[in-house]
């Protein structure tokens, strides 16, 4: 076996492994109204200024669905 055949194998299975360690893994449905995990929403953008959206300021950009996210939600403002 040459070593990328062994790297290979190697990675297989320990894809294998973390596969098999999730199934079953699955939460029971959300029944009798017991409190619900917070939803998360992560934006990616690229080259997204602290300004470049209404919430934060921006008078330029109109950004109403971003908006509706912050009342709603929690805002991420000290990095």
């Amino acid at each position: 076996m040459t070593a990328h055949q062994s790297i290979l194998a190697r990675t297989f299975f320990l894809l294998a492994g973390v596969l098999a360690s999730c199934a079953g893994t699955s939460t029971p449905p959300n029944v009798g109204g017991a409190t619900t995990l917070p939803n998360f929403v992560f934006v990616l953008v690229d080259d997204l200024g602290w300004a470049d959206v209404e919430v934060y300021g921006s008078s330029f950009y109109e950004t109403p669905n971003v908006d509706r996210l912050a009342a709603q939600g929690a805002r991420f403002t000290n990095a």
